[in-house]
């Protein structure tokens, strides 16, 4: 067959390249990483232990990564006839991998003081949402960790005052004075 004897009615489903759809995914892509880079790049300056932390995150889940992405690479690109389909597999698993894992380790790092931050949060914000705004007492404490343990949609808003919530708990024998 000649390479000129086929019809050109053939309809493909990929748009032909246009330079405007790459500047914007350059500008898209170079501003989300850039500010992932900004963050990952401050916690490694605040935080001591973050590039070790990073480095625990990040290797193991590179590895796992460009692993699964290389075969999930070698089997797209012997379907489509690639010929670097697995190294193209592998180096999106192994970037992609590393990032994920280096996140995962600055969080697992910052976790303790997030999680303190977030009581003192909660406790504090229920105590400023509160209709007369009670003075932060062992009463409203345990009002706010009752409202943890029993579910109910406030803590101590909607009308409900720190004397109702502490003689609540006086009555539930949970040894409240």
């Amino acid at each position: 067959m000649r390479p000129g004897s086929f019809g050109h009615s053939v309809q493909t489903m990929i748009s032909p390249p246009n330079r405007w759809r790459l500047v914007k995914s350059v500008l898209f892509f170079g501003i989300a990483c850039g500010i992932l880079g900004a963050t990952i790049g401050s916690a490694f300056q605040a935080l001591t232990g973050a590039r070790l932390a990073a480095m625990i995150g990040g290797v193991p889940l590179a590895i796992i990564g460009s692993l699964a992405l290389g075969w999930y690479g070698f089997l797209f690109g012997s379907v489509n006839r690639l010929r670097f389909g697995e190294m193209l597999g592998l180096v999106l698993g192994l970037l992609v991998g590393g990032l994920v894992g280096s996140v995962c380790g600055l969080i697992v790092l910052t976790l303790p003081s997030s999680l303190v931050g977030a009581l003192i949060g909660g406790i504090l914000g229920s105590n400023l949402t509160a209709q007369h705004r009670p003075s932060l007492s062992w009463e409203s404490v345990a009002g706010f960790s009752s409202w943890l343990s029993k579910g109910t949609k406030t803590p101590l808003g909607s009308g409900q005052s720190v004397a109702r919530s502490s003689a609540y708990l006086r009555g539930s024998g949970l040894g409240w004075p």
